[in-house]
């Protein structure tokens, strides 16, 4: 079943700029397997803002890292966020998590 995240992080992007080089992963984390996926991740802007605001995620990446010393090759996932608003726009994310599609 797929399972919804939502990170309130409340960051601001300026109006019609993108910002690139966030990631996620699920490495050491205890009893969670770092291969995690399919996802679908959203720019969840702020509600009450002064204006319409329209955000975009992009060039949504699948990667793995190099083999540390067990050879893994873990998984992370790399993106972006575009404010297509004439306004500065205070947003979070959130993720749609469909690892119960995984092999």
């Amino acid at each position: 079943m797929p399972q919804y995240q939502k990170y309130v992080e409340n960051w601001t992007l300026a109006a019609n700029t993108s910002v690139w080089g966030y990631w996620l992963t699920w490495e050491n984390i205890p009893g969670v397997g770092p291969n995690m996926g399919p996802l679908l991740i959203g720019a969840d802007p702020v509600s009450h803002q002064k204006a319409e605001v329209d955000m975009a995620v992009f060039d949504l990446a699948k990667c793995r890292r190099a083999p540390g010393a067990g050879g893994k090759t873990e998984v992370f996932y790399q993106f972006g966020f575009r404010n297509l608003s004439q306004i500065d726009a205070a947003f979070g994310f959130e993720l749609i998590l469909f690892r119960d599609l995984m092999p």
